[in-house]
């Protein structure tokens, strides 16, 4: 299976709720995604974003296109850190 973000293939599949569980979205529509693409969603955005975008708004995002080409170069599977570097405006 591919994860619906990067698109690359993933062993262990993470499904990531298009709105999130203490939004309501325990039941709801969900995409398959791998680990680090679900990280990097709730590092990029606050919960009431991800409940305001559909899955293809977030993967369209300019941050979200710039992580998408990176982790599209590596291989395999692995954990991503957080950036420290990464700050989100309040």
């Amino acid at each position: 299976m591919n994860c619906f973000f990067c698109n690359r293939e993933i062993s262990a599949v993470y499904k990531h709720h298009v709105v999130p569980i203490i939004c309501g979205g325990a039941k709801g529509e969900q995409v398959p995604c791998c680990l680090t693409c679900s990280r990097q969603i709730h590092m990029l955005f606050t919960v009431k974003e991800i409940a305001d975008k559909s899955p293809e708004e977030t993967k369209n995002h300019p941050l979200m296109q710039t992580y998408i080409k990176w982790i599209s170069t590596r291989q395999g599977e692995f954990r991503v850190k957080q950036s420290k570097r990464i700050k989100r405006k309040k």
